[in-house]
Order: structure tokens, then C-alpha cells, then sequence
């Protein structure tokens, strides 16, 4: 789950606990899907079988994609995102860089 602020006691689902491909739920003014599963490398390191997840947003002048990978008991370990403005495209892409799981 993500939330708002401290004090919102709803939040929006982020990611599923057992996904599976094809599982979609809106995330506030969006809509994911999972995709499916990739091997998926980043300066942390290289994580088996990762779960895409697909998310879509249109805010009527901007249309927002985003595609996120989370690894099994790491979580999030990639994000890319493209939003569209007027004939624009703003790409932003994080990857996590080091990580120390107990």
C-alpha cells in the first residue's frame, strides 16, 4: 500500500501480495496491470523473475506510463515513466542502486 499523508487510512494498492499476470486495480486516478515477469538487472544487482507492473494514467492534457518492477522480498527495484504533455515527453527512470536485505 501507498499513502497520501500520515493521517490517510485508506491508501491505494501499489502492488499485490501474489500477483499474477493479467491482475489489475485502479492506484487513485490510474489503472495497473500486471504484465509478467523479467529477469531485470540494476546497479544492486540482478533480480530472478521481477513482476512487471504496467500503470496508466490520463490526466486529460497529460497522459502518464509508467512501468515498475518489484522482486520478491526487495520490492520495488525499477521504475520508467514517460508522460506526454502537448507534444512533449518527460522521461524519468529510477533504479535502486544498493541493497541490504535481512
Amino acid at each position: 500500500m501507498i499513502y497520501a499523508a500520515l493521517d490517510d487510512t485508506i491508501g491505494d494498492t501499489l502492488m499485490m501480495l501474489n500477483p499474477e499476470v493479467g491482475q489489475n486495480w485502479g492506484q487513485g486516478i490510474a489503472t495497473a496491470i500486471v504484465v509478467g515477469q523479467e529477469d531485470i538487472t540494476v546497479p544492486a544487482g540482478t533480480y530472478k523473475k521481477a513482476w512487471k507492473v504496467k500503470t496508466v494514467a490520463n490526466l486529460g492534457v497529460v497522459t502518464v506510463e509508467v512501468h515498475t518492477w518489484y522482486a520478491k522480498g526487495v520490492g520495488k527495484v525499477k521504475m520508467h515513466s514517460e508522460a506526454e504533455f502537448m507534444g512533449s515527453i518527460e522521461v524519468t527512470d529510477e533504479e535502486l542502486t544498493s541493497a541490504t536485505i535481512k
